[in-house]
């Protein structure tokens, strides 16, 4: 019996990997604001083979790097799981964490990503569909 299980991590294309990626963001990005992070947006045309791409930055006015990766890693899980309910169009993302994030949980951070993404428009109105098992 074979059984699906969800990907742990994002695809390389599911990523923003080149810093003048990220800075086009920085420079030229829409923002939304909310109390842990601030979410940067941009839409981009071209033939792409993915759709959403996203970075997740933590600077070091945070804490130290201990601080960072927990903070980051918190960011993509959420992520990993709001993905399957965002819109196809093609658009990046980098979520910059705030100073008072360290003492976030996953929940609320989760809630928090749904809640901007939704704000942006980028949450599909309909909800994902799940698999079902004989």
């Amino acid at each position: 019996m074979e059984e699906r299980t969800e990907r742990r991590k994002l695809r390389r294309a599911e990523r923003l990997r080149k810093t003048r990626e990220i800075d086009r963001l920085f420079r030229e990005g829409s923002v939304a604001r909310g109390p842990n992070f601030r979410l940067l947006y941009l839409s981009r045309s071209g033939p792409e083979t993915h759709s959403v791409r996203a970075a997740f930055v933590a600077g070091k006015r945070i804490g130290k790097s201990v601080v960072r990766s927990r903070i980051k890693r918190l960011l993509r899980e959420a992520f990993r799981r709001i993905k399957a309910e965002l819109k196809t169009e093609p658009i990046d993302l980098v979520f910059v964490a705030n100073r008072d994030f360290a003492a976030a949980r996953a929940a609320e951070v989760a809630d928090e990503m749904r809640g901007l993404l939704d704000q942006v428009g980028l949450v599909s109105a309909r909800p994902p569909q799940e698999e079902t098992r004989p």
